[in-house]
Formats: structure tokens, C-alpha cells, sequence
């Protein structure tokens, strides 16, 4: 529990228990007194398909559309819906994203913020969107091939088009503009009517790739170097393994544990020999910064739990301060809403004013 009945729940992998651990964590919240929940699924590389399902059944409600697949072939055309009773629908949610979140998570951010359902805080996930299928072939091979894409409830494509550029969508300040130009008709940059969508409230959302939050917390834009890198470390869970590999050969961690130069060395050697991933030293060192932060949270996940881990990083927790700052001051999900409207209108003021104009 943070502060002011703030409860937080960091759920870090779909696993096959996920649902029910995720489901216990927020009871123990109501128990304490919970009234409004953070759900954090940054660097949450996703699962199966059936496991986002699950999760995404305990905030909506029955019937409701949680992700659709559509391909060439007719059979690959699905849609997905909510199975049971929504278990927790009372409470403001804000679901805190970046861009590590992907698949399964983004399916999650999709659903619940197309359904109105949470505020969507951080950077823009990861965009992966793609169905593939296993074809048998002779000799115990087989052939790997795209036969569909994900989209949200809303009509969102999941799928970035070019995962080399994850800088397609607009800028925060770009998107404060649009927000704005689209209510009073200024504003210097215009979105493609196929890319704007409606949420079941009507807001606007947009595609283009991945899932863009209603509240947009800048972080450092990714090193094109570091790409590929960077999508093997999380479709490989990385993070993880390394974390157990780890602790089974140490005992003991100090809690205030910061990785340093020799554990992001270790890392490296464990990337290449045990997770055989192949990248430059270039790339591994121009996101070092964003690895040693993920390794210090994970590992100290690994010996304290999540809430030692999570008071290590807070005090630089950009993302974390703002869902906490916006949900001290809802009591509902429209409030909210209405919160995130007036962030966009800040953002947009601030992107037009001229450096040095009058305050």
C-alpha cells in the first residue's frame, strides 16, 4: 500500500498462475483499505494469449471485448471476450506502461483503456502485435509465420510497422497539441482520421503501433543501436532468469543493492553465453543506464519482494509519482479522466508558448 489507500500491484510476467496471484494481491489491498489501484506491467514482456484474457476478465465485465485477431485466412479471425464477472470494477486504476511492456500486456492496456476501464500512464509500449503460427515440416522442423495481428477493442492494430523507429507516434508536447487542435481547430499538426479512434466514452485514443498512455511520462528515447538488443532482452526475459541465475549463487543482498560496472559485465557475458543473444558492446553500453535499473529492481525482487524493490527506485519514479499524484486527487474514474484532459491541455499551453514569453 502507498500513500492515501493507494494500492500497488507490480505483475511482472503472465505466468500461469498470474490471475489468481494478481486477484489475491488486490483483495489484501481492499482489506487494508484500498481506493484507487496502481497496476504496473512496465518491462512486463507478456504470455499466452489465454493468460492476458484471464487477467484482462478481472476488471471487465462479462461479454465485453478484450482483443480481436484478424489475418487473410478466414479462421484467423477471432474475437476474445470477457468470460466471468468483473472481480474489481469500484475502484480509480491507473495502469502504468512503458516501452517494455509488450504483447500480452499490451492486449491488457488495450482492453482496459478502451473500455474506459483505467488511465493509461508512462511511454508508449512495445508494439508487438503479430499472430504466428507453427507449420510442421519433415524431419521434426518447423516453419514460423505470421497468420494474423492483434487489435483492440477500439479497432487498434497493435503492431508497430516499423520496429525500427520508436519514435512513429507523437511526442508528448505533439500530442497535447493534437488534443487540443482537435477541439478548437488549431494547433500545427494534424493526426490521419485512421489513426484516431473512440474509447466507449468517446475520448480519443490513437494508433500507429503499440498502445500510447492517456498520460504521457517522458522517458530517454531508445538507441536505435540498441534495438534489437533490447527486443531479445524482452522476449527472452532476460531480466528474470538473470535474477533467479543469480541468487542461486548468492545468498545474500544488500537492500539497498545498485548494480555495478562488474554485475552490468556479468550481464553481459550472461546475455551471450547463456541466453545466446547476439549484440555489439556499442549497443549493451548505450542503454546501460536503463539495464542497471531494470537489473536492480529485478534482483532485489528476488530477495525482498516487490515492495523493498519498489521503495529502492521510488524517489526517481517519474511514472509511479504521477499515477500517485493523479489518483490522491480522484475518487472516481471520471475524475481521472478529467485529470489526464487537463494534462493534455497543460502539455499542449507549454509546447506553444515561446521560451522566455511571460508567465
Amino acid at each position: 500500500m502507498l500513500q492515501d489507500g493507494i494500492g500497488y500491484v507490480r505483475f511482472i510476467q503472465f505466468s500461469e498462475n498470474g490471475r489468481d496471484e494478481l486477484r489475491d494481491a488486490i483483495r489484501r489491498l481492499e482489506r487494508e483499505g484500498m481506493r484507487g489501484l496502481v497496476l504496473d506491467v512496465r518491462g512486463n514482456p507478456g504470455g499466452l494469449l489465454d493468460q492476458s484474457i484471464e487477467v484482462s476478465d478481472l476488471f471487465l465485465p462479462k461479454g465485453v471485448e478484450i482483443v480481436a485477431t484478424k489475418g487473410r485466412m478466414p479462421d484467423t479471425d477471432r474475437t476474445y471476450t470477457a468470460r466471468d464477472n468483473d472481480d474489481f470494477s469500484v475502484h480509480p486504476m491507473v495502469l502504468l506502461i512503458d516501452r517494455a511492456s509488450a504483447s500480452a500486456s499490451e492486449i491488457l492496456a488495450g482492453a482496459l483503456q478502451d473500455h474506459d476501464r483505467a488511465l493509461l500512464v508512462g511511454q508508449s509500449t512495445w508494439g508487438k502485435g503479430l499472430v504466428q503460427s507453427l507449420f510442421p515440416l519433415d524431419d521434426g522442423y518447423y516453419l514460423k509465420l505470421t497468420t494474423a495481428r492483434y487489435y483492440t477493442p477500439s479497432g487498434r492494430s497493435i503492431q508497430r510497422e516499423d520496429m525500427g523507429d520508436f519514435n512513429l507516434l507523437p511526442t508528448p508536447a505533439e500530442m497535447g497539441a493534437v488534443g487540443t487542435a482537435e477541439r478548437n481547430g488549431s494547433g500545427d499538426r494534424e493526426v490521419p482520421d485512421s489513426l484516431v479512434f473512440k474509447t466507449d466514452m468517446g475520448r480519443k485514443v490513437f494508433g500507429g503501433g503499440g498502445v500510447m498512455p492517456d498520460v504521457v511520462v517522458e522517458g530517454e528515447d531508445l538507441a536505435p543501436i540498441a534495438r534489437d538488443l533490447l527486443t531479445d532482452i524482452v522476449t527472452k526475459n532476460a531480466f528474470f532468469s538473470f535474477a533467479v541465475h543469480y541468487r542461486s549463487a548468492h545468498s545474500s543482498l544488500a537492500r539497498n543493492f545498485v548494480p555495478d560496472a562488474a554485475l552490468l559485465e556479468e550481464f553481459r557475458t550472461y546475455l551471450r553465453q547463456e541466453k545466446e543473444i547476439d549484440f555489439s558492446d556499442e549497443a549493451f553500453d548505450a542503454e546501460a543506464d536503463y539495464l542497471r535499473d531494470s537489473l536492480q529492481y529485478t534482483l532485489v525482487s528476488q530477495y525482498y519482494g516487490e515492495g523493498v524493490a519498489r521503495q529502492a527506485i521510488q524517489e526517481a519514479d517519474l511514472s509511479l509519482d504521477k499515477a500517485v499524484e493523479l489518483l490522491t486527487e480522484a475518487d472516481t474514474l471520471a475524475d481521472l479522466f478529467r485529470l489526464a484532459e487537463r494534462e493534455t491541455e497543460e502539455a499542449a499551453t507549454a509546447s506553444r508558448e515561446p521560451v522566455g514569453a511571460p508567465q
